[in-house]
């Protein structure tokens, strides 16, 4: 494979039919292969037909939820230069995985938007881990909310500063397995987040 560019956005809610279709025609002319969406704010539903005809592009394929109401991801590909091998939605809304062949690189890509609590969201990264020993590529991205590192501002603000170790150490061990850890430094976590590739 020569170049494969993905994009990963936070939609924060495309249900507005305008707003939909102002992020569609952006991300299109932006002229990325692949777009990870995330708080699409979508239902589940059978079948995802209303937004699938408004990205005449490529495939998309969509997950929703109706426990949460900002839940909801996609992933959109922006020309049929693939070719799809399994699709799994492994948590409605949440964490969406899609199995690709191109030009004969097996990929493995899982989009993600996690929980903004602690507790439910080590749990979606243990869970994941499951899927990424498979033999291929592995591409995970998204939205994990959770921070990786210390922010400026007011240190009274605890929600500012504190960091989320627990949610750290995990995409520690989904890179890097058993692995004696070191620091990771701030360098590293793009590259955690973005290109976990096994």
């Amino acid at each position: 494979i020569s170049q494969l560019h993905i994009t990963t956005i936070n939609t924060r809610g495309l249900r507005d039919e305008v707003k939909c279709q102002s992020v569609f025609d952006h991300l299109h002319n932006s002229g990325g292969d692949l777009f990870l969406l995330q708080e699409c704010g979508l239902p589940f539903m059978e079948n995802y037909s209303k937004y699938e005809k408004r990205w005449p592009h490529g495939w998309s394929i969509w997950s929703g939820d109706n426990q949460n109401t900002a839940t909801g991801v996609a992933i959109l590909f922006n020309n049929k230069k693939f070719q799809i091998e399994k699709v799994e939605n492994i948590v409605d809304g949440r964490v969406l995985l899609i199995d690709l062949d191109k030009e004969g690189f097996q990929i493995r890509l899982i989009n993600v938007y996690g929980p903004t609590d602690l507790s439910e969201r080590v749990i979606l990264l243990q869970n994941l881990q499951s899927y990424i020993c498979c033999g291929k590529n592995v591409i995970i991205a998204g939205d994990f909310n959770c921070i990786l590192e210390k922010r400026g501002g007011n240190s009274k603000n605890a929600s500012t500063n504190r960091t989320d170790t627990s949610s750290k150490d995990y995409m520690w061990k989904m890179k890097f397995g058993k692995k004696s850890k070191e620091d990771i430094s701030i360098w590293k976590v793009p590259e955690i987040l973005h290109n976990i590739v096994n």
